[in-house]
Order: structure tokens, then C-alpha cells, then sequence
């Protein structure tokens, strides 16, 4: 399975944000404030990490889960997103929102994967769960 280029673009594009923020930041350091540019930048970065997260997951959902659905279910009209759940307890209606709900048993490997993205199981992540509390 071939990981679609455009993918790879929202993250370039991400790391470009990335090195706009360092600057902007440098300049809040010395002004003592957060910049509304800052703000910009970091939401724009976000958002595309998120996207790029989006469309991986749909790109999976479509090559690999897709034919083991139901008719019915197939039939319906199928969002799919990257789970982001912020307690264990939630990550498993995000699967199931993807009509993914036997992950676990048919793809222990990308399960474990989606798991260990997790803010709540990652401690690299839990910057995000703050960030999505602070939010104004």
C-alpha cells in the first residue's frame, strides 16, 4: 500500500509552519507576549498535521477495511477520521463512529498504532489534550 503524495505535502507543508513558529516565538520571547501571527501559525500547523491525519485514515479505511463492511453498511454515508480521543474510554466509539470496531482482531498492528497516538496513553501527546482544553 503506497502512502498517497499529497499526504507527505500537508506534512512538508506543516514543517514549513514549523520553522515560521520558531521565528514568530522567538519574537514573543522578546516581547513577552503570544503574537496574534503567532496564534495563526501555530492553528495553521495544527490544522494540518490534523488533515494530513484525516486522509491517511480515510486512505487506509478505503484500501484495507472498506470491503470487510457489511452491504448496509457500505451503502451508508462513511466519514472516517484519525480517532483522537482524550480518555480510553472514548477511543473505542471513535473506532466504532468508523465503522471500525473490530480493528483490534483484524489489524492488531494499526490498532496499536492508532492507540499508542493517543494523548491519553502517550506522554509525548498530552500537550494536545491542554491545548484542547485551553482553547478560547
Amino acid at each position: 500500500m503506497e502512502v498517497p503524495n499529497e499526504i507527505f505535502a500537508l506534512f512538508e507543508r506543516s514543517k514549513e509552519h514549523l520553522s515560521e513558529m520558531v521565528e514568530e516565538y522567538e519574537i514573543c520571547k522578546e516581547k513577552g507576549i503570544i503574537t496574534p501571527r503567532a496564534k495563526i501559525i501555530t492553528h495553521q500547523a495544527l490544522s494540518l498535521c490534523r488533515h494530513a491525519l484525516d486522509h491517511a485514515m480515510r486512505f487506509y479505511w478505503n484500501e484495507k477495511w472498506y470491503d470487510r463492511l457489511s452491504e448496509t453498511q457500505k451503502s451508508d454515508f462513511n466519514l472516517v477520521y484519525f480517532p483522537v480521543a482524550w480518555r480510553e474510554k472514548n477511543f473505542a466509539n471513535k473506532l466504532n463512529n468508523n465503522k471500525m470496531k473490530d480493528l483490534k482482531i483484524y489489524a492488531p498492528m494499526v490498532y496499536g498504532f492508532l492507540f499508542n497516538c493517543q494523548a491519553f496513553n502517550n506522554d509525548n501527546y498530552k500537550w494536545l489534550h491542554n491545548l484542547n482544553c485551553n482553547r478560547n
